[in-house]
């Protein structure tokens, strides 16, 4: 049985929706730099380290999620952004490290993926699998 051509990416379309996440990317981190702020001065306003105890610890345990998550953010944000770069350098679509094309359905599925699903493979049993 003939296998079917996979369809071509059309690449305008992937800018957009790699313009779009970005955009949404950043206001999450605007909103989650906010979001840190508003929970210092609550904690200051409240007497820091002198007021209750379990408020304080759940404070700080809100203030750690929401860094972990602007961390992660922030990661994904340049995942985009590199993406972005390669669009416009003519490299995207071809895997970082053999140079060969990256599927079509990988690249629907996360447009900013640096590899082929076999090289990524490879990445993530070394450690490296950042950069899907």
């Amino acid at each position: 049985m003939a296998s079917e051509a996979e369809p071509e990416l059309d690449l305008a379309e992937v800018e957009r929706s790699l313009l779009a996440r970005r955009a949404r990317l950043r206001a999450q981190i605007f909103q989650l730099s906010e979001d840190e702020m508003a929970l210092a001065e609550s904690r200051d306003q409240e007497g820091g380290a002198f007021g209750d105890h379990g408020d304080v610890a759940s404070d700080l345990i809100e203030q750690e999620i929401d860094e972990a998550l602007e961390e992660e953010t922030r990661l994904e944000l340049a995942e985009v952004e590199d993406a972005l770069d390669r669009l416009q350098n003519g490299r995207f679509g071809l895997c970082e490290d053999c140079g060969q094309p990256i599927a079509p359905a990988r690249l629907e599925a996360r447009p900013w993926a640096r590899r082929c699903v076999q090289c990524q493979q490879v990445a993530e049993q070394r450690g490296h699998g950042r950069g899907a």
